[in-house]
């Protein structure tokens, strides 16, 4: 198993050293051990991030940075990364902030305004949060370089979010 730890436990320490993690699904039956159990991919880039998350710096708006761990990306399908992309925000304090979509049943409590008042900035200071992955991972330029809106370019209904989930 190796360096595997929860996903809630990296730090930027472990995300500068190692930034796309594994889900480590074989061990999850193991005293301790469950789905959210992680380890380091070491070989870089990668041309797929199923089953993987990527911690790196991001940038707000406004010109802050800060460090999130991305998920669900979908490095040939733009469309997909759009509607499913997960991004938690580390805080200084090693807290993560999960940032809920817009089909997400937290969402009032954990969207974009919840996430602006969490890093004490406006939402128009936080969004579009950018990223760049590009140094990582390998697919197209508009995901593996992307933003993050406080609205959804599209909103899909459940219905069309799920035939997409299998398209």
């Amino acid at each position: 198993m190796g360096k595997c730890k929860p996903v809630t436990e990296l730090t930027v320490e472990d995300l500068t050293r190692y930034p796309v993690w594994e889900f480590e699904l074989e061990y999850e039956s193991e005293d301790g051990q469950d789905e959210t159990w992680v380890k380091p991919v070491k070989e870089l880039p990668v041309t797929d991030l199923s089953h993987r998350v990527v911690g790196i710096p991001i940038r707000f708006a406004g010109g802050t940075t800060g460090y999130a761990l991305l998920g669900n990306i979908d490095l040939r399908h733009l469309r997909k990364t759009r509607q499913f992309l997960t991004c938690s925000l580390l805080s200084r304090d090693n807290d993560w902030f999960h940032l809920a979509r817009y089909h997400d049943s937290d969402y009032a409590r954990n969207g974009p305004q919840a996430l602006a008042r969490h890093v004490n900035l406006s939402l128009e200071e936080v969004f579009p949060i950018t990223y760049d992955i590009s140094t990582f991972a390998r697919g197209l330029d508009a995901v593996v370089r992307g933003s993050i809106p406080a609205e959804p370019v599209e909103r899909l209904t459940d219905d069309e979010r799920m035939a997409l989930i299998f398209e």
